[in-house]
């Protein structure tokens, strides 16, 4: 009897024990698992931020081969070279990340718009983020800047002039700063930020002057990089360009969705570009520019980018001669047995300052005019009637033209909604005798 008590004691423990020893390796596997997952998790993350960053540089690199087969390869390779000179700086003083800052000017101001960033390393998905971006003159790299002293900021953050938006919009979080200001040619053109010094120090005034010999070098070629305006683009920035005078013609046809009803969509289209055509034939004979087309219209300028002597008075005289031109086309599309009867051709002209620009993503992008006259021209255009063919032009075109011109004026309410944007317009019936078709 007491062996059988004694064994089922011993058989107790021995559950016993088994049960302790499964909890215990249940647990030390729930543990090793907890620690697989968390490690597995923390890579993810890692391949995730590699990926984006290749990502985001896979982007820019594509878009500066876009880039550099308009304006050129010698731009990127001095980019590049300051990439790679602001990598080096960044190494030796033991930064954490680096920027590059250069001024964005004002057409009308000797003060800068503010600093655009020209190279910011390490290149990622924050760098990405900054592109584009413009840093107010109020600003640490601002300050830099204007003052024209280097300085450092060991805990940037509790400087009001610390601009935090960047941080924000990046990801980034900037904890110190050496602030430098890049000088070539005793005038300032840059300011060299680095950030977050590696290791447990931060950024001390002594490391002002360990930095100074290596901020010459790269002053020059920042100065080089900045001389030629139309570099900007790399950094995905309009350059600023004083405003030029032009003439801006729009033209199109009324009820031009007769041409479908009449015709399958393959000959319609035929018979607008023979529009098109005949309209660029003639504008290009008055070494007009074709901006951009817009269905069955098309938008013209007379002297920007290509110079032309009186551009409103070429505006005028190519409009009378597309009308001529347009008509003798219709009458063939008539004779060809073409029920256009009710298709015309409409122009609204108008002069006055305009800016140049290059808009579109990278990888597509065109040059175009913006200001007050492409507006008017479009609403001219638009707001002109629809049974006949027309030349409207505006107030300043009418003025430039005075005493050269044949028009009757264009009542205000005939404008419709364009009456909000244009002050008066007048319908061109003609031009005098000596000025039909001058010497270009």
């Amino acid at each position: 009897m007491e062996v059988q008590v004694e064994l089922a004691a011993l058989v107790t423990l021995t559950l016993t024990a088994l049960t302790a020893v499964v909890g215990v390796t249940r647990y030390v596997t729930q543990v090793q698992f907890k620690v697989r997952q968390e490690h597995l998790e923390a890579e993810k993350e890692v391949l995730e931020r590699q990926h984006a960053d290749l990502e985001a540089r896979h982007k820019e690199l594509v878009d500066e081969v876009a880039i550099a087969a308009r304006i050129g390869t010698a731009a990127l390779t001095r980019k590049q070279a300051i990439d790679d000179e602001l990598s080096s700086v960044m190494e030796y003083m033991q930064a954490s990340a680096g920027s590059l800052y250069i001024p964005l000017a004002a057409e009308s101001s000797s003060e800068p718009l503010g600093l655009v960033f020209l190279s910011v390393q390490p290149f990622g998905r924050e760098a990405a983020e900054l592109k584009r971006k413009i840093i107010p003159i109020k600003s640490l790299a601002g300050r830099c800047f204007t003052i024209g002293q280097p300085f450092v900021r060991p805990d940037s953050k509790s400087d009001p002039s610390h601009f935090g938006q960047a941080d924000a919009v990046s990801g980034y979080h900037t904890q110190d700063t050496l602030n430098f200001p890049l000088r070539h040619q005793g005038k300032t053109v840059g300011v060299l930020q680095l950030l977050n010094k590696l290791g447990p120090d931060r950024f001390r005034p002594a490391d002002l002057e360990r930095v100074d010999p290596y901020t010459v070098s790269l002053a020059a070629k920042v100065a080089d990089f900045s001389s030629i305006p139309d570099h900007l683009e790399i950094l995905g920035v309009t350059p600023e360009r004083e405003a030029e005078y032009a003439a801006v013609m729009f033209c199109d046809l009324t009820h031009s969705s007769i041409l479908f009803q009449e015709m399958n969509a393959s000959a319609a289209i035929q018979h607008i570009n023979e529009y098109i055509e005949k309209l660029c034939d003639i504008a290009f004979s008055y070494r007009a520019t074709v901006d951009t087309y817009m269905g069955d219209g098309v938008m013209f300028s007379f002297n920007v980018p290509r110079p032309v002597h009186d551009p409103p008075l070429k505006a005028v005289q190519a409009a009378l001669e597309m009308q001529m031109a347009f008509d003798e086309l219709k009458d063939d599309w008539i004779t060809m047995g073409k029920l256009v009867g009710s298709v015309y051709n409409r122009t609204g002209i108008a002069y006055g300052p305009v800016h140049r620009a290059v808009i579109g993503h990278p990888q597509y992008q065109y040059a175009t005019i913006f200001g007050p006259p492409v507006n008017v021209a479009s609403n001219l255009c638009e707001a002109a009637k629809r049974d006949g063919n027309v030349i409207v032009v505006d107030e300043h075109t009418y003025r430039a033209l005075s005493g050269r011109l044949q028009t009757r004026p264009v009542a205000r309410d005939r404008l419709g909604k364009a009456a909000v944007f244009i002050e008066s317009a007048y319908e061109v019936l003609g031009l005098s005798g000596n000025e039909k078709r001058a010497t270009l």
